[in-house]
């Protein structure tokens, strides 16, 4: 498929696949194959009718941020294929949420929504819901369009730090923290990637 295909379900039609031999009606005695004339012997092979959800492609990743700095703790960035430059460009007002990995049931659940601004950002402080210090995978997912596919970004995996004060001055950890998370470790998304529809329950 290329870029100026019409973007919208495709229906793939069968071009008339056909058989050498019926090995049915072989079989059954009412012909053989080795005797029967070609307009005989040939049959019709069934074939699928798949349908293909043509969408473009997006992006979403989750920055490195200076813990704090400015209030905020988490940074993603969005982005999405576009025709014209035939490349990913800014992905603006896009919802999502983070999400958090329960480890009891391997599902994910919502912690925070959020919509990108015009240039495809989103800056905010997130406070996850497990106790500071302890660890947990985190991740960043944005929805489906009607004619862009979502995206999950990769998983992050590090230890919570404390919520951001809400005073001017605010803390800054010296190094870089990915959504809130001390030292993450990032690891490729290995799921389906749709479809992608906010979670219903935690």
């Amino acid at each position: 498929m290329f870029d100026t295909t019409s973007l919208a379900p495709w229906t793939w039609q069968p071009a008339g696949a056909r058989t050498r031999g019926d090995t049915t009606l072989a079989t059954a005695g009412q012909q053989t194959p080795g005797t029967a004339d070609s307009g005989q012997i040939q049959a019709a092979v069934p074939q699928n009718t798949p349908t293909t959800d043509i969408r473009m492609v997006s992006k979403i990743d989750a920055l490195p941020t200076n813990n704090c700095a400015g209030g905020i703790n988490a940074h993603v960035y969005a982005q999405r294929y576009a025709i014209a430059p035939h490349g990913l460009i800014n992905y603006g007002g896009r919802s999502g949420s983070l999400q958090q990995l329960n480890s009891s049931t391997g599902g994910w659940f919502v912690v925070q929504n959020f919509t990108t601004d015009s240039t495809g950002h989103w800056r905010g402080n997130v406070t996850w819901p497990s106790p500071v210090g302890s660890a947990l995978s985190a991740r960043v997912v944005i929805y489906d369009g009607q004619y862009i596919f979502g995206s999950i970004s990769p998983t992050c995996t590090g230890t919570t730090l404390p919520p951001c004060p809400t005073t001017p001055a605010a803390r800054t950890s010296g190094r870089d923290t990915v959504l809130g998370l001390s030292d993450p470790k990032v690891a490729p998304n290995k799921e389906e990637p749709g479809p992608l529809e906010p979670p219903s329950v935690r």
